[in-house]
């Protein structure tokens, strides 16, 4: 199968997106498959880099959180996507659509992921989950894109969940984003130093909840025996760092790369992710896969919970003094890590990557047949959206 990968940002900057669709690409070319990488910073073989998007104020916020959108080139969609089975498309950004516009014109079936919260907008824009601009915000990607795709991939049964609720017209597939087969533990791997190691991964924003871990270990009677490792970068994290030394908390603040992390990960007892808003959490896979055992924050914006098989690895994701007693539960029962260690392990190897994309070719092969079906039978007509940048406007906020 030759696929086209069309996202806005492709630069080696680890973010979720970036790392789903690196990922799949790889395990789609250890296939035999081809995957062209469609977007703004995509490097090596099969690779079409398009130019930089500058849109007045927006470009400014999203730079900040570490995106940048990606230019449309009718040159470079001509040569990328003319002999392409399908075209994948990542986000519902002007990138995205006029390469749907493209595609449908040129008679190519087209699918979609849906990768974006609303709600991650919402709480980097400082209004936390504003429902009503949520709403709009769904309403607005759903006609831009999502309802001219009949087939979409979810990370997960919530986000689906989600797009059913706001009226999505289209095949909705969980499939999740997976993990590499190489986050496995290392037996060998230790700190040797007598305390316990958390690791919680993510970036350092309002929705990603770290406060609430840094104040759980504060309060811990076990405080001084621990060290947490909060792994990412963004605009919280000074706030951060002054919570953390006014806790009493050894917080050692890093953004590592994909094989540091694993590394970091092998080594600690514990992965504690309290995040508000998240479609899936890869980082959540990513840690027990490696052989942390996860204690993770439930909240009805955020899917990884659904990974958590014992109560104990569960507490709602807000109260601290919840989180405190799970963490000092598992400090205080080694032999309980060890028992559910395994069992993790196992959870982890169904939610490999190459377990997932033999779904996500499935889900390709329908999208094709029927794409082509329609084009036959002129049903699928160049359609009709708005390419302007602008999102719903966010509402004033009361001073």
């Amino acid at each position: 199968m030759n696929i086209a990968f069309v996202t806005d940002d492709l630069r080696g900057n680890s973010n979720g997106i970036y790392a789903s669709a690196t990922r799949y690409c790889k395990a789609l070319r250890d296939m035999g498959h081809t995957v062209k990488m469609i977007g703004y910073g995509a490097e090596g073989p099969d690779s079409y880099p398009v130019p930089m998007r500058q849109i007045p104020l927006i470009t400014r916020i999203s730079s900040s959180c570490g995106f940048t959108f990606g230019e449309p080139s009718p040159e470079i969609f001509e040569e990328a996507l003319s002999d392409v089975d399908i075209v994948h498309l990542f986000l519902p950004f002007t990138l995205e659509a006029q390469a749907l516009l493209w595609a449908r014109k040129h008679k190519i079936p087209v699918s979609a992921a849906f990768h974006l919260q609303p709600q991650n907008m919402t709480y980097n824009a400082g209004f936390d989950e504003a429902p009503a601009l949520s709403d709009a915000i769904f309403s607005f990607f759903k006609h831009r894109l999502y309802n001219h795709v009949r087939h979409v991939q979810c990370p997960s049964e919530m986000i689906k969940k989600q797009l059913e609720e706001h009226d999505y017209e289209t095949n909705l597939h969980v499939i999740s984003n997976g993990v590499p087969t190489y986050f496995q533990p290392d037996e060998n791997a230790s700190f040797d130093d007598g305390k316990i190691h958390i690791v919680t991964v993510g970036r350092y924003a309002p929705e990603k909840n770290q406060k609430t871990i840094i104040a759980a270990i504060g309060a811990s009677r076990h405080v001084s025996d621990i060290v947490l490792h909060v792994c990412g970068k963004g605009n919280l994290e000074e706030d951060l760092k002054r919570q953390a030394e006014e806790a009493g908390v050894d917080a050692r603040f890093d953004f590592l790369s994909e094989r540091e992390l694993l590394s970091l990960e092998q080594k600690c007892d514990l992965y504690v992710h309290a995040s508000l808003v998240d479609i899936e959490a890869m980082s959540v896979l990513e840690g027990f896969a490696a052989g942390a055992i996860p204690v993770i924050g439930k909240a009805p914006l955020s899917a990884p919970s659904a990974f958590a098989l014992c109560e104990e690895s569960l507490f709602d994701a807000e109260d601290s003094l919840q989180l405190r007693d799970r963490i000092d539960y598992w400090t205080e029962h080694p032999e309980a890590r060890r028992h559910w260690k395994p069992f993790y392990q196992e959870e982890a190897k169904q939610f490999s990557v190459p377990a997932c994309v033999v779904q996500f070719l499935k889900m390709e092969e329908e999208a094709i047949e029927e794409d082509r079906e329609a084009y036959e039978r002129n049903l699928l007509p160049v359609p009709e959206i708005s390419l302007a940048p602008s999102l719903p406007s966010f509402p004033r906020r009361k001073v």
